[in-house]
């Protein structure tokens, strides 16, 4: 007769415990968009002024460290959602915002290529520029990968079978490295004096900034989404019989 009293107030600790995770996670997520939007923002009003050159920070802000981190920050959540309408939605969100991501870098590239050639400066000459361009390249790269992972446009089925997993895995890897090596050749970027020239604080303020973003990202790719313990709580809900079973933090 206690067996079932001990099963509920087990089953009841793991929602608590899952409830105070799912908040964290929100407070994550609130802190990493607070923190794009701040570096955003600050970018844009500081070198922002119409000129071509202008358009590269800018834009290339934007892509990496707005709407890429926030599609960073979608992959995570659905990655542990196996199957269903669910994952579709966020795949297909995260794919709209690296495409996102990617005119504006489009945008960014063209803009500092074509003022190179306007001031008669030569190209790719600083390590900025250098690990730049292989950053863009690598990001188109890892969206037509991305496109032809996503088993919903059918690009996939393409390739065997037994290729899919290992297309997914190269897509994943090198949107990783891509992502972090972009935040690379921001930080450089700040160094240089279309940013150094409006003082200390703003050069310190972007550069923590897109280090916190950084950071931020790394922290719940290792510790905050993977989802481990939810998964487990739900075999003790279907184990006991709670009511609570439904209950999957992760796809919240």
């Amino acid at each position: 007769a206690e067996a079932p009293e001990e099963d509920t107030r087990d089953s009841r600790k793991v929602v608590e415990e899952l409830t105070m995770s799912f908040r964290f996670r929100l407070t994550k997520k609130a802190l990493l968009r607070g923190l794009t939007v701040l570096v955003s923002v600050v970018l844009t009003v500081t070198l922002f002024d119409a000129t071509l050159f202008s358009f590269h920070p800018v834009c290339m802000c934007l892509s990496y460290v707005l709407l890429m981190t926030e599609a960073v920050q979608t992959a995570l959540s659905f990655r542990d959602v196996v199957a269903g309408d669910e994952r579709v939605k966020g795949i297909t969100r995260h794919m709209v915002l690296n495409l996102g991501a990617l005119v504006c870098a489009v945008v960014g590239f063209a803009a500092i290529y074509k003022n190179k050639i306007r001031l008669g400066k030569p190209h790719f000459q600083s390590y900025h520029a250098k690990l730049g361009l292989f950053v863009f390249i690598s990001s188109i790269l890892v969206v037509a990968g991305g496109l032809i992972s996503f088993r919903k446009i059918g690009l996939i089925q393409l390739f065997p079978e037994k290729r899919h997993k290992v297309i997914k895995w190269g897509h994943r890897m090198a949107g990783i490295v891509t992502f972090f090596l972009g935040f690379v050749v921001a930080e450089l970027g700040y160094l240089t004096g279309a940013v150094t020239k409006h003082g200390l604080f703003i050069e310190r303020l972007l550069q923590y900034g897109t280090i916190g973003v950084a950071s931020l990202v790394g922290y719940m790719a290792y510790r905050g989404m993977d989802e481990k313990d939810s998964r487990t709580a739900g075999n003790v809900y279907t184990r006991t019989g709670d009511s609570l079973s439904t209950i999957n933090v992760s796809r919240a």
